[in-house]
């Protein structure tokens, strides 16, 4: 017997519920965050909630986009918008309760946190650095956050240490680029 395939055949709006076999999904677009682009979805009647890569499960995620203030916004978002959803499916790990969002919180705030303590120190040994992390800085960095999570693997085929080497030059970059937008406007 020949085996049909059905190729995607309509496109779904950001807060469209579609059922397909008597299951409603909602879809959600989010924007940038871990990537250019992430949805959502959701079950509402099953009260089961798809992250995609929004929350990582014990896992350093790639914060490489650079963009980790949004993606605190988003996981914030859905603390607020989804506190029905009893299992998330997260993008890398076991599906668990809401407890996951608290843990990508805490990790991606301490990830900051290591970073910006790092810049505030290039910036006190030269006031015109504007914070640039020494390989030492970062050598700090990934040994404090190894001692935090130190069952963490990588969520991508990157060797650990060159992902969270990733990680610190584009957090560093966000933090140095916010803290220059805050100082243009104040």
């Amino acid at each position: 017997m020949k085996k049909l395939s059905v190729l995607p055949n309509m496109l779904v709006n950001s807060g469209e519920n579609i059922t397909i076999d008597s299951i409603t999904y909602n879809f959600e677009n989010f924007g940038v965050g871990e990537a250019p682009d992430t949805t959502l979805i959701y079950l509402p009647l099953q009260r089961l909630l798809f992250t995609g890569d929004v929350v990582n499960d014990c896992m350093h995620p790639a914060l490489i986009g650079g963009h980790s203030k949004e993606w605190l916004d988003q996981l914030k978002y859905i603390f607020k918008n989804y506190p029905d959803a009893k299992i998330l499916f997260p993008g890398h790990g076991t599906p668990r309760s809401q407890t996951l969002l608290n843990e990508q919180l805490d990790y991606i705030n301490t990830f900051r946190s290591l970073v910006k303590a790092e810049i505030q120190s290039a910036r006190d040994v030269d006031a015109k650095d504007p914070g640039n992390i020494t390989e030492q800085g970062k050598q700090q960095i990934i040994s404090t956050l190894q001692k935090i999570y130190p069952n963490y693997i990588g969520v991508a085929s990157i060797p650990i240490h060159a992902l969270l080497d990733l990680n610190i030059n584009a957090i560093s970059s966000e933090l140095i680029n916010e803290s220059s937008n805050f100082d243009a406007k104040h």
